[in-house]
């Protein structure tokens, strides 16, 4: 055994006859032990300080419990300052015991519910009275310790039971009642850096009545004390001038203080009258503590827990840099913001650990475990991190891709219907637009499909768009547009409106243009011949006229008299069946009064 488990047991001697917290009265174990697990392994045993847990009524059935409750404390205990940044001191043994019965007797001298169970340490709540105070076989606690783990520091029992309590001594325990992990971490102060109770009172406050004023004897332990000589108090190198000593006193004596903190939301290290289990002359150092009421270790506790923990604590080893990676982020626009995450770096010593970051992003560094940082481009980057300790440090790099694999977003003009003589180009039918997250100009083309109509000037055209963006990602849609042609030719009969009676026959040939058609059909269908009388009658002349028609041509052989008019009739028709009728009429004039 090493020579600092002797001291602390000569040390916590009469604190543990005072508190009842453990008996020497060796009874049959109830129960097996079962084996033992390093769960917390930073070098040789004769190097460090090795913490047990012990199972104490966890049954066969519970011990993957018991496993999990033990992991649970180790990992509050080293999110815990001091611990937090002192953990490679220490080793963490689990030792796994099977109880004949499940939890821990409670019995009703304390209001219990007069449980009784057989377990292997014959752990009990109400020592002394208190039902919170619990007690076990220490000396049984002690062989398994020495049998399990002959370089063992400190053993801490956990009994499996939902009700709350807890006791220091050689050998601490805890319930896994309540915040169990500030009890067992409590007990752990009192049994291993020999921190006394903060606390002002024994059964409670309002219950006591015997413990008005502390006995005028200085107490042994570092963080209680009755003198209030500054230049005395066992910490008065951390007591500001400027604080008062007393800092706080009690005006009644025979109850609990009830004021609050002279210095609200900080720790100050002064004389804080109320402690040791009295409501008066005594004193503590700091309002709130792990000992008083599971805040945080005061400065003087913490002092006093790293002077025990300085032998155990190895040369500082360098932390292990992990910056994560690789990043890929979706580009979000002219910049894109991304979190790093340095989370995986780690540090044997517990140390707290700075992070720097740098990169070609925006600022150049960053600072922090998991910070966000902005770059400006599409890319591939290199990003690196150092992470120290505040004496070693390492470091360590990671890829950040900036990408774009998002398609712009397009959107057609809409569908058209044009005529044939009209241009289908996108300045007469309508122009796709586009946007892109990262591209501020897609580039924009089309593509068509041309489907013939019922008729040659008509025709279907489907037109694909497509948007690229500069990463070439690329999306679609269509437009259609009919070409149509449903404008009817326009006639011409290529003739005079009167002539004179020929000498010979005179022919006149009607044509036809269409705004998409070149050779519309012509064809004249009839004629007709007649003159108005005077009074207007109107009189048919056709046995006098002679006419032929033939196609789109009329041929006048004789056109009867004067005053006679020849009317005839013209269509025309193009490809896509648009027709037109015309007529046409010739007036004849006496030649020498036309």
């Amino acid at each position: 055994m090493k020579l600092k488990k002797v001291l602390i047991g000569v040390l916590w001697f009469s604190l543990t006859i005072a508190l009842g917290s453990t008996s020497a009265i060796a009874t049959p174990a109830d129960g097996t032990v079962v084996g033992t697990t390093k769960i917390v392994d930073n070098g040789p045993a004769s190097d460090r300080f090795n913490l047990v847990l012990i199972a104490e009524g966890y049954q066969d059935t519970e011990q993957s419990q018991f496993a999990a409750d033990a992991q649970a404390f180790i990992n509050f205990l080293f999110a815990t300052p001091p611990f937090s940044t002192n953990c490679s001191a220490f080793n963490v043994w689990r030792i796994d015991v099977e109880s004949d019965e499940s939890g821990a007797d409670d019995p009703t001298a304390c209001s219990g519910t007069g449980t009784e169970v057989d377990t292997y340490f014959d752990a009990s709540f109400c020592n002394g009275g208190i039902r919170r105070l619990m007690s076990l076989n220490s000396a049984t606690a002690i062989n398994v310790l020495n049998n399990q783990v002959p370089d063992w520091d400190q053993g801490l029992i956990i009994a499996n039971s939902n009700i709350f309590g807890g006791a220091g001594g050689s050998v601490a325990i805890t319930s896994v009642g309540g915040s169990w992990q500030n009890t067992a971490i409590h007990e752990f102060g009192h049994a291993a850096f020999s921190l006394a109770d903060e606390y002002e009172y024994w059964a409670g406050c309002g219950v006591d009545t015997d413990r008005d004023h502390h006995p005028a004897v200085e107490p042994v332990e570092p963080n209680v004390t009755i003198e209030t000589d500054r230049d005395l108090v066992k910490w008065n190198d951390l007591i500001l001038d400027a604080t008062p000593v007393p800092t706080t006193e009690n005006a009644d004596c025979t109850q609990c203080d009830s004021q609050g903190n002279p210095y609200p939301g900080q720790t100050v290290v002064g004389l804080y009258e109320g402690a040791h289990y009295y409501h008066c002359d005594s004193f503590r150092p700091a309002f709130s503590c792990m000992m008083r009421n599971f805040a945080p270790f005061c400065p003087v506790c913490t002092r006093v827990i790293l002077e025990v923990l300085e032998p155990f604590q190895p040369p500082n080893t360098a932390p292990t840099c992990d910056a994560n990676g690789p990043y890929v982020a979706e580009c979000m626009g002219t910049t894109t913001t991304v979190m790093l995450d340095g989370s995986g770096s780690s540090d044997v010593d517990c140390d707290p650990l700075t992070f720097t970051w740098s990169g070609p992003f925006e600022g150049g560094t960053a600072t922090g475990e998991m910070p966000s940082v902005v770059f400006s481009n599409l890319g591939v980057f290199a990003v690196e991190l150092e992470v120290s300790d505040g004496t070693d440090s390492n470091t360590c790099s990671a890829e950040a891709t900036i990408e774009d694999t998002i398609a712009p977003s397009i959107s057609c003009p809409a569908d058209v219907t044009v005529e044939c003589d009209q241009p289908t180009d996108p300045s007469n039918t309508g122009m796709a637009t586009a946007i892109d997250v990262c591209d501020s100009y897609p580039v924009i083309t089309f593509s068509d499909v041309v489907t013939p109509g019922a008729c040659p000037e008509e025709e279907t055209i489907t037109r694909t768009w497509t948007a690229t963006d500069a990463s070439g990602n690329f999306s679609s849609c269509v437009q259609t547009i009919e070409v149509v042609d449903t404008t009817p030719p326009v006639i011409d009969p290529n003739a005079p409106d009167t002539i004179t009676p020929p000498d010979a026959s005179i022919s006149f040939t009607a044509t036809a243009t269409d705004n998409c058609d070149g050779d519309p059909s012509v064809e004249i269908t009839g004629y007709d011949c007649y003159f108005f009388t005077k009074k207007g009658k109107r009189i048919d002349k056709t046995e006098s006229c002679v006419v032929e028609i033939s196609g789109d041509t009329i041929t006048i052989l004789d056109s009867g008299g004067v005053d006679d008019q020849i009317e005839w009739t013209i269509s025309a028709e193009d490809n896509c069946g648009n027709a037109v009728g015309a007529t046409h009429t010739v007036s004849v004039v006496n030649p020498g009064n036309p």
